[in-house]
């Protein structure tokens, strides 16, 4: 796979809509999340994806972000524009170090 693990931008407005990446170890991924953002994380099941909910830890009410991991391998996650640059910035290099760690073991 091209790219794998490299995450894309769309952008829409000229605002980030949504972040998406490939990879073939999805439930790794799904594993980090969870570690990361703990009890904030609700699971379902959606046709061809598995998606976590992650609500925001001062308003347990509304949704921080929502990660659609499909069989595929793509890994599509969406939310507000601030919390999408933050997800890019920070969180998603944690997570890939989450997971290559886990690899390793």
């Amino acid at each position: 796979m091209a790219n794998l693990e490299t995450l894309v931008r769309s952008i829409r407005n000229e605002k980030t809509c949504n972040l998406h990446f490939k990879t073939h170890r999805r439930d790794a991924w799904k594993e980090a999340f969870y570690r990361h953002y703990g009890e904030r994380v609700k699971q379902r099941t959606i046709q061809d994806a598995l998606q976590l909910c992650i609500r925001d830890s001062e308003d347990p009410e509304k949704k921080y972000l929502t990660v659609n991991l499909y069989r595929t391998g793509t890994v599509m996650v969406q939310g507000s524009h601030t919390v999408l640059t933050t997800f890019e910035n920070e969180t998603f290099h944690l997570l890939r170090e989450m997971v290559n760690m886990e690899e390793q073991l």
